[in-house]
């Protein structure tokens, strides 16, 4: 009776190792899955925020400078004081 029970304790042994390297594969890849989504999260970021932050710092000087080019060739009004 003792040699059947431990043959089954081996058995049931060998199936949770068994589990457990199953485990331990799904949870790595979970793992990668999750650095290359919070990656590509910081990389979607930038690629949204860096053409918005680049155009706030230079669009308004080449707005400023085409608004007075516009005005000497239409010979309007003083618009020294519009603010972009």
């Amino acid at each position: 009776m003792e040699n059947n029970d431990l043959a089954e304790i081996k058995e049931m042994l060998k199936q949770n190792a068994k589990s457990i390297d199953d485990i331990q594969k799904r949870i790595i890849h979970f793992e990668n899955y999750l650095r290359w989504q919070k990656i590509w999260a910081v990389t979607k970021i930038l690629i949204i925020a860096v053409p918005i932050i680049l155009s706030i710092i230079y669009l308004p000087p080449l707005f400023k400078e085409t608004f007075q080019a516009y005005q000497e060739l239409l010979g309007t009004g003083n618009y020294n004081n519009l603010r972009l």
